[in-house]
């Protein structure tokens, strides 16, 4: 998940980048608006967090950021240094409540909104089926799951998923991921079920 900061506090962007890289977040810092506009246009962020600096974007442009992306500001009279760790709070209860679909296990990152699989530096695009069963088996990987319960367990409200389908998506995920990254995700057991060996 990526975050940008456009802030002039160098101090704050510190203590807000080290405590979200912890939780697994990228994050940009920028320091004027005119260069938040420029990566606003050529990354997605799933948050921007500003210290009032955006006060000074026009109205066309603060318009078209808050219908694309969801800002947080933070108030320019606040004692940010005893106050870090509310503004911290505040952040990631806000990203909580717009439930990201962003899933990170060890070097894989499994990108749900845009149904793409990232692992270290490349990454591929993907249908959801395949980000679902792959996000499933990281989720529960001391388990072993045949294909009719994945079938179940995943997809209850697709009506045309059966254990042939499941079938399908194991050999993309072999295909596409396993092949491509040189790396080994799910091993087969028995013949019918699968289970997490990455």
């Amino acid at each position: 998940m990526r975050i940008m900061i456009i802030n002039e506090n160098n101090k704050l962007n510190k203590l807000l980048v080290s405590n979200l890289e912890e939780l697994n977040y990228q994050c940009d810092v920028v320091t004027t608006v005119k260069d938040a506009i420029f990566y606003i246009k050529i990354r997605k962020y799933q948050l921007i967090i500003d210290y009032k600096l955006i006060d000074t974007i026009s109205n066309e442009v603060l318009k078209n950021l808050k219908i694309n992306n969801e800002i947080y500001s933070i108030d320019k009279l606040m004692d940010i240094e005893n106050n870090y760790k509310s503004i911290i709070d505040d952040i990631l209860i806000l990203l909580e409540s717009k439930k990201i679909k962003i899933f990170k296990y060890k070097d894989l990152v499994i990108d749900q909104e845009n149904d793409l699989i990232i692992y270290k530096d490349s990454n591929i695009r993907v249908n959801k089926l395949l980000c679902k069963l792959l996000t499933f088996l990281i989720k529960n990987k001391n388990k072993t799951f045949s294909k009719d319960e994945l079938a179940n367990k995943l997809f209850d409200d697709e009506t045309t998923v059966s254990s042939a389908i499941i079938n399908t998506v194991v050999y993309q995920i072999r295909d596409k991921i396993e092949k491509k990254f040189n790396i080994s995700i799910i091993e087969t057991v028995n013949y019918t079920s699968y289970k997490l060996v990455y």
